[in-house]
Parts: structure tokens; C-alpha cells; sequence
């Protein structure tokens, strides 16, 4: 492996990663609210932040069906359950199957279970974080979102892989593609993000087929 290209891109990688998942000092909320995903260590952040008590009620989002004909709602609510997080605690949205219907649909539910709601705490796939805060923000520009990402260890990047740069480069696409097509509030990153972001995306593309170039990433 060429270290040289490899440290850049692990460089990169970081700042990209940095700016989705974004983090912000909590405060005591209305809703804890967990956006559907395959990623189990949302669920688990969501509990281990209803214990810390931050917030009296916990949304689960998704009909997307996983692997053992649940959905993620389901799967979601069933790993707070056993959790210790009450199940009469727990709010459930079943139908929604994109982060646009996470909000619509997961909000409507929470207002009818607790009526107006000012706040919340968001709790997603930490590279989808800064993507559901902005859908948040579009639907409900006057509530308080605050941002709980669900890594894989606390506080820690998800390591810096092909796949994981990908990801990231998928990600910060999205922001700029939903935001011009307005179904997330707008979205400008910093230039350094934007760099990164385009450093990633060159690494990513595949040498010239002459060429003997190392790739810059391992699994």
C-alpha cells in the first residue's frame, strides 16, 4: 500500500466523518427519536440516553422490513424494551421508509402520543446524522434538534475502510442533492469538508486500467 495516499485519504476520511456525524452538547428534550436503519447501536444509544435521563419518551422510525420479517421500528422498540427503556416509554412508527417519512410520519405520531413537541434528540447512523438534523429542520424549522450520533464506540469513527469512504462520499452527495431539491433545510459545508469530500471521491475512482497504482485502501 502506497502510506503516502493512505494517510491522505485516512486524513480526509476523518474530517468527512467529522461533519456528517454531528454532535452536539444534549440538553433535556421532549423526544428521544431513533431514525430507522440496519445499525443496532442506535436503539442501544437511545436507551443509554433515556436512562441518563434525557428525554421521557423514545420514537422508533422505519417499515423497512429486516432480516427477521420485523421492521426496523419493531426491531428497534424490542432492543429498548430489553434494554430496561418501559415499553408504555416508547413511541412506534411503522409505515415511514425514508428519512422524509422518518420526520412526517414519526412526528405525527409523537404529537399524538404527547401533543405539541419543542424538542427533540436525534439519534441516526452517524453518517446520516447532519442529513436527519437537515430533514428535521425543513419539516419543523422552529423546533430544538440536537444530535446524538450512535457510533460504533463512543465517541469513535467508524474505521477508515473503502467501504466507509464511500459512504461518506454517498452522504455528503446527498446533502447537497436533497437541499437543492429542498426536501432538507440548506445545506453548505465548509471548504475543508468540501475538499475532503472531493479527495475521498478521486481516491475512490478506479486507476486506469495500464496503470500500477496501489490502491490507497484496505478492508
Amino acid at each position: 500500500m502506497n502510506s503516502h495516499l493512505s494517510r491522505h485519504g485516512a486524513e480526509a476520511y476523518a474530517t468527512v466523518f467529522d461533519y456528517l456525524a454531528l454532535t452536539d452538547e444534549l440538553c433535556p428534550s421532549d423526544a428521544i427519536m431513533c431514525f430507522g436503519s440496519r445499525d443496532p447501536h442506535v436503539p442501544h444509544r437511545a436507551a443509554e440516553l433515556y436512562h441518563r435521563g434525557a428525554a421521557p419518551l423514545v420514537l422508533t422510525t422505519g417499515g423497512v422490513t429486516l432480516a427477521d420479517d420485523r421492521c426496523e421500528a419493531d426491531v428497534f422498540a424490542d432492543e429498548l424494551e430489553r434494554r430496561g427503556v418501559p415499553r408504555h416509554r416508547i413511541v412506534v412508527e411503522r409505515d415511514s421508509g425514508h428519512t422524509g417519512d422518518n420526520v412526517r410520519l414519526g412526528m405525527a405520531a409523537l404529537q399524538e402520543r404527547h401533543g405539541a413537541v419543542a424538542s427533540v434528540i436525534s439519534v441516526s447512523w452517524p453518517f446520516a446524522a447532519r442529513r436527519c438534523v437537515a430533514t428535521l429542520a425543513r419539516h419543523h424549522p422552529h423546533m430544538t434538534v440536537r444530535s446524538a450520533p450512535a457510533f460504533w464506540r463512543p465517541g469513535q469513527r467508524s474505521p477508515f475502510t473503502h467501504a466507509t469512504a464511500r459512504r461518506a462520499v454517498e452522504q455528503m452527495s446527498r446533502l447537497t442533492l436533497y437541499a437543492e431539491r429542498g426536501m432538507i433545510a440548506h445545506h453548505e459545508a465548509p471548504a475543508s469538508v468540501a475538499r475532503a469530500a472531493e479527495t475521498l471521491h478521486e481516491l475512490l475512482m478506479p486507476p486506469p486500467a495500464a496503470s500500477s497504482r496501489t490502491p490507497a485502501f484496505s478492508e
